[in-house]
């Protein structure tokens, strides 16, 4: 999940023929999925992007076989994140001038082959400007966030990545489906858009009426958190 692409630099020395192939997330017969970055596997695993949290990293350069001074330099960015399906959800990325960062959500069980499986990525083929990620989870859990490099020679420079979601039920927007906000639903219980109690946003499935549908899908998400 977080190798990098070696892309456009050879993978050995000799002919064009040993040039990797940019495949953004993909393998090729080259160099596989590129260069494996064991510092954001690791964080992949001990760290956690929390849902609505802003933060700030730097992506560097990889080395090559005649610069070797940026040995070290961070190539890709990871974090585990509890994701819930009946929750919508928002990931930009705010790349900077002259590079080319991809971001990409992958499961937590990989392929039945052992491979990384990606569940949703954007791998806009520009640098600077947003990449952008709007998804609802097939399912309850863990997953993997991941910024990376998409070639070697685009520029590096400093990202940020900022999330929002909202999960019905969620009358408050404070991520979290519970007696807050039944009490909101209670308040607006009945009423239709000209009712002097409406709430638009008690009115889960947008049938211009708050009713118990409404009640049943925040009775279905009840202590849930996005």
């Amino acid at each position: 999940m977080t190798a990098t692409e070696t892309y456009p630099n050879l993978r050995e020395t000799g002919t064009a023929v040993n040039s990797p192939t940019l495949e953004r997330g993909g393998k090729d017969v080259h160099e596989g999925y590129g260069r494996l970055n064991l510092d954001a596997a690791v964080d992949a695993i001990l760290r956690t992007y929390t849902i609505g949290a802003t933060v700030t990293d730097t992506l560097g350069m990889p080395p090559t076989i005649t610069d070797i001074s940026v040995l070290g330099q961070k190539l890709a960015w990871a974090r585990k994140v509890q994701l819930n399906s009946q929750a919508k959800y928002n990931f930009t990325v705010t790349v900077p001038v002259g590079a080319d960062f991809d971001l990409y959500l992958y499961n937590s069980t990989g392929t039945t082959y052992g491979e990384p499986a990606i569940v949703a990525k954007s791998t806009n083929a520009t640098t600077g400007g947003y990449e952008q990620i709007i998804m609802t989870p097939p399912y309850d859990g863990i997953y993997y966030l991941v910024v990376k490099r998409a070639t070697a020679t685009t520029g590096a420079g400093t990202f940020t990545i900022t999330s929002t979601a909202i999960i019905l039920g969620d009358i408050n927007s404070d991520l979290t489906v519970n007696n807050a906000d039944l009490i909101l639903l209670k308040q607006a219980y009945g009423a239709i858009p000209v009712s002097p109690n409406w709430n638009p946003n008690a009115d889960l499935n947008k049938d211009d009426k708050i009713d118990a549908s409404d009640l049943y899908i925040l009775s279905r998400n009840y202590g849930k958190t996005a």
